[in-house]
């Protein structure tokens, strides 16, 4: 389906009866619109104009009809193609999308994306299907139904749980297997220490953060100090397992630290746990 441009228009001259009019579209110039196909505006103060097209959002000077900010899927938007944007009473912009539903804070940028997992009525919105009403509440309907809540009464989807390690099993040069620790109820600290045979060259340790509510939103990040440099990220899987091979140190350091990653600007981890 296609939709004809709807372009800005600015008025120039109010003392003339003829009307001047100046239209902001997508071009090559890095000022532009990043698509021809504007679905929703709204001005959040004098001089800015957030313009929500099919492909991302744009920020744009009104004095100078000229588009100075561009957010994507970069930045953090769940979907570029979007659909509706209204304002809440905190300043921040919902945008609805073919896939998920943002708030974006104007003022710091962030971006946090909601699916159908945390109860929206699906992942895909309509067009125009949005409403504000004198309470605050916010409506946005989709091809599933609407959704409806007050903003100020939302929790975060953040979730910096401290990681717990279950298991660690290691294996010697014969594949013989070893339980160094069973269930920790508590989380792993800097004063545990796990001495490791000089034969044993595999572990695999289990662990969880215990989110069974949306584990599917929860990255991991771990290192073994020593022999990697960088940390290593791991989305969810219902192992929760870490294998080393081939390990060479008797005595290593594993730091293991997880967080909910709500979308790649919004990454809060919770603080590492070590273990000697």
């Amino acid at each position: 389906m296609h939709y004809s441009p709807l372009p800005l228009v600015s008025l120039k001259d109010k003392s003339s009866s003829q009307l001047k009019f100046k239209s902001l579209t997508y071009s090559k110039d890095p000022t532009s619109l990043t698509d021809e196909d504007v679905r929703a505006f709204y001005q959040s103060d004098e001089n800015t104009l957030w313009v929500a097209t099919g492909n991302g959002l744009n920020k744009v000077d009104i004095k100078s009809l000229k588009v100075v900010l561009k957010i994507g899927e970069k930045q953090g938007l769940s979907e570029s193609t979007l659909y509706s944007l209204l304002p809440d009473e905190s300043g921040n912009l919902w945008i609805s999308t073919l896939d998920g539903l943002n708030r974006f804070d104007p003022n710091t940028l962030q971006i946090t994306n909601y699916h159908a997992y945390h109860g929206l009525q699906d992942n895909e919105f309509n067009f125009n299907a949005r409403h504000k009403d004198n309470q605050g509440n916010l409506y946005f309907g989709g091809i599933n139904g609407v959704s409806h809540f007050n903003p100020s009464e939302l929790s975060s989807p953040d979730n910096t749980n401290d990681p717990v390690i279950l298991n660690i099993d290691a294996f010697d040069t014969n594949l013989n297997k070893k339980n160094i620790k069973g269930i920790i109820k508590a989380s792993i600290n800097a004063d545990d220490i796990i001495p490791i045979d000089a034969n044993y060259r595999r572990l695999n340790i289990h662990f969880s953060n215990f989110d069974y509510v949306s584990p599917q939103l929860v990255n991991y990040r771990y290192r073994l100090k020593g022999l990697e440099k960088d940390w290593n990220e791991t989305t969810f899987n219902e192992q929760n397992l870490l294998n080393y091979y081939n390990l060479r140190l008797l005595r290593s350091r594993f730091n293991n630290c997880s967080s909910l990653l709500v979308c790649p600007s919004t990454e809060v981890f919770s603080s590492a746990r070590l273990i000697k």
